[in-house]
């Protein structure tokens, strides 16, 4: 059965062609035929017409023109032929299918003319028998040497041309069935041969389309058709390695783009987002979960990216610019934009950094460097002054002089205290200072500490109380550096607590760690403090703290020890009600 439209149009047009073709030769065949059955008929006739005109000559018109007319009856019988006697005149004697009286004059017909003039005539019809088609052929007959009338004889062609078209007919039916067979097995054929591979090129070349390399093409032919194939299926698989390879580049560049910190971000020359990573929708704070194609603007809302954008697609040169992002919390970034290459230029690929940290840092450094500065101003400026005045003749002074060489005695401990402070924070920071990590008895450092501290607490009416667990607790850390944690907070606890107040000291353990707690009636720290507490030389109240001589690094020390020692610190406090300070140390 044929699977293909274009085997059956094949076997449709194959067919009616080879039908037609050879239905015309068979038709052409048979008229040469039926000419060939029509002379031999004609030269039949002719015979038979010569013997009856021997026959009548033999008789005589002048015979018993009865006996005369059963004889030609009888012979016309015997032969199957239509005969006609008729006179000089062309009155008709004998006929042998009319009744001879009532026929007309038969000299106007067209074969006794000619049998009249030339001595033979022919026609193909009478229309004295309507319907009925003949072959005529009239003779004149002489009696004793004198021309006396004429014999037409006649035979019937109709059967003859019935069978010949029933032959035609029959035989173009059974040349059809054959030619539409033949037909059929080379449609058949020219399908399985052609249609076949062509059917499978197509399905390969959809798949193709589809993504799908995996179609095979029969290519057993040695010809066009079977090269074509072969040439595909070269094709197929250098596309499909070539996929595979874009592929593989394409994974590896989502890999690296994925895994970037920076943000990268490309977009169309009508900024479309053509890509963008993981690091720049964090960065811009993008929530389309495909923003691909979205527009620029509509997804970021942010005017410095639209004007980055613009003065890079009008340069050759990258564009930078830094500009802050309303994010929670607010974020600087740090853009280079390229244009990419082409012309006209298809789009623009721009790369964040984050630079928040970094600006963070830098304003830190340089209130550090300002801080430090003004630290180490202060006293110095003192012990310049008092030194001055004892230059200028203060020394002579036995009243005072003492004073201003004390004076310059605590300012000069005080810059030492500074210095050395500063020296240790910077030596726990670079790693440079080396903790010796034992296990180490809570209770015992926070007694070493509070006994330094009792004689203080009492001068002031500060209670001093210490809520220890019910069993021993150790911490993993340095012995020096918990007792300079623990120093520190309860150091300054006694300082910002007035008289009268109470300082609390607990611990206990809290899961892998354990947790140390300072917990003072002081003044408080105010809630925009708090995230600043720990940093280099920030006092809340910096007469205050000058006044109690602080260096302002105390709980900076405090944090980085913490950490030094895999801990941390926290902090708790309102403003009138006091802070509470936590250490946490690993556990011992």
């Amino acid at each position: 059965m044929l699977q293909s439209r274009i085997g059956w149009a094949l076997f449709f047009w194959l067919g009616l062609i080879i039908f037609l073709f050879t239905t015309g030769a068979i038709a052409l065949f048979f008229l040469d035929g039926m000419e060939r059955a029509r002379l031999r008929q004609l030269d039949s006739l002719q015979t038979s017409a010569r013997f009856f005109r021997r026959e009548l000559e033999a008789v005589g018109l002048s015979f018993d023109p009865q006996a005369l007319s059963a004889l030609v009856q009888s012979q016309a019988k015997e032969s199957g032929l239509y005969v006609t006697v008729a006179d000089l005149d062309g009155k008709v004697l004998i006929d042998t299918r009319q009744d001879a009286a009532r026929m007309p004059n038969v000299l106007r017909l067209p074969e006794f003319k000619a049998a009249a003039e030339t001595g033979m005539g022919e026609a193909a019809s009478d229309p004295q028998l309507p319907g009925h088609p003949f072959y005529f052929i009239a003779l004149p007959f002489e009696e004793q040497g004198k021309l006396v009338g004429y014999v037409r004889v006649g035979q019937d062609i109709e059967a003859d041309g019935l069978n010949a078209s029933y032959r035609l007919v029959i035989g173009a039916m059974a040349l059809g069935i054959v030619v539409l067979t033949g037909a059929y097995f080379i449609a058949r054929r020219f399908e399985e041969r052609i249609v076949a591979p062509v059917q499978q090129l197509t399905r390969a070349c959809a798949g193709v389309a589809k993504g799908d390399y995996t179609g095979h093409v029969w290519a057993a032919a040695e010809d066009e058709l079977g090269e074509t194939a072969r040439q595909f299926s070269q094709m197929q698989a250098a596309i499909d390695l070539r996929v595979d390879e874009l592929t593989g580049e394409s994974n590896r560049l989502k890999t690296v783009l994925g895994s970037m910190v920076e943000g990268v971000i490309a977009v169309d020359a009508q900024q479309r987002v053509l890509l963008a990573n993981g690091a720049v929708r964090k960065l811009l704070a993008i929530r389309a979960e495909d923003p691909v194609g979205r527009p620029l603007l509509e997804l970021t809302r942010n005017r410095s990216l639209d004007e980055s954008f613009r003065a890079a697609i009008a340069s050759d040169e990258p564009y930078r610019n830094e500009f802050e992002v309303s994010t929670t919390p607010r974020r600087t970034l740090s853009l280079q934009a390229n244009r990419l290459p082409g012309e006209p230029c298809p789009g623009v690929v721009m790369v964040l950094h984050d630079v928040t940290e970094l600006r963070r840092l830098e304003n830190m450094r340089r209130e550090f460097v300002s801080s430090v500065s003004h630290e180490l101003k202060t006293p110095l400026a003192a012990v310049r002054a008092y030194t001055e005045t004892l230059q200028l003749g203060a020394i002579e002074d036995i009243e005072n002089r003492g004073y201003f060489l004390s004076q310059i005695m605590d300012s000069a401990d005080r810059l030492h205290e500074l210095i050395q402070d500063m020296l240790h924070l910077a030596r726990i920071e670079s790693r440079e200072e080396a903790f010796d990590i034992t296990e180490v008895p809570i209770a015992d450092v926070i007694e070493n500490v509070l006994q330094v501290q009792r004689d203080v607490a009492a001068s002031r009416q500060i209670a001093l109380r210490i809520h220890p667990p019910e069993v021993e607790i150790s911490v993993l850390g340095d012995e020096e550096g918990v007792r300079t944690i623990l120093g520190n907070l309860i150091d300054n606890a006694m300082k910002y607590t007035p008289e009268g107040g109470s300082v609390d000291v607990a611990w206990g353990l809290e899961g892998s760690h354990v947790a140390i707690t300072v917990k003072d009636t002081g003044l408080g720290i105010p809630q925009a403090a708090l995230e600043r507490i720990f940093e280099r030389f920030f006092r809340v109240d910096k007469a205050r703290s000058r006044e109690m001589g602080g260096t302002g690094l105390g709980l900076s020390i405090v944090k980085h020890t913490a950490q030094a020692m895999n801990g941390g610190v926290t902090v708790e406090s309102q403003v009138g009600e006091g802070s509470k300070f936590t250490v946490r140390l690993p556990r011992g």
